[in-house]
């Protein structure tokens, strides 16, 4: 079995995100995609970030009908920090040893994997698939990573609560029911 792993704040999830499983699984083959949403980021204030509740009820509405796609709640269950190298040896525990695991990751990755918590282990763990994001050029990928050919869209979930913040138009950056989630509990304004 060939599985996704695609981690995150989730704060919300957005087209962008949702653009990467869905190339990832086509063009990589996979039989699923797991996106695991982190209770608090290790680089991240816990101040700043939604609740845990909120963004794993936005992530379920921006996957409803969408079978080849899950959550694993693996790091909110955990209620603290939780690190990738953590977290990808408890998953390779769940499934049967020769299941191939494919870390999703956008080229930012590239530029700060290195002050992840036990980064020689952490790109052993799982096969990494790098997508090209704007801003976050790179020359060559390390060992055991690949890329991900395509355009992928200029988003991100800080924009978007930048852009809510200020009272302008997100519709066009993530799905309709996480638009009106955030509408109806007045998030990020």
């Amino acid at each position: 079995m060939k599985i996704g792993l695609l981690g995150g704040t989730f704060d919300p999830v957005h087209d962008g995100h949702l653009d990467l499983a869905q190339r990832a699984l086509s063009e990589l083959a996979l039989q699923k995609i797991i996106f695991i949403p982190a209770f608090i980021p290790p680089h991240k204030e816990s101040s700043s970030i939604t609740s845990a509740v909120c963004r794993c009820e936005m992530l379920q509405l921006a996957l409803e009908g969408k079978p080849q796609y899950e959550i694993s709640d693996i790091e909110i269950q955990k209620q603290q920090k939780t690190y990738t190298v953590d977290t990808l040896r408890e998953i390779k525990e769940i499934y049967p040893p020769d299941t191939e695991f494919f870390f999703l990751v956008g080229s930012d990755f590239l530029h700060e994997y290195h002050t992840w918590k036990e980064p020689e282990v952490v790109i052993t763990l799982a096969q990494f698939v790098v997508a090209g994001r704007p801003g976050f050029p790179y020359a060559s990928l390390p060992k055991r990573m690949i890329f991900l050919e395509g355009d992928f869209p200029s988003i991100s979930s800080t924009a978007i609560r930048k852009t809510i913040k200020k009272g302008l138009d997100v519709t066009n950056m993530l799905p309709s029911s996480v638009y009106l989630y955030i509408k109806k509990y007045q998030l990020y304004q």
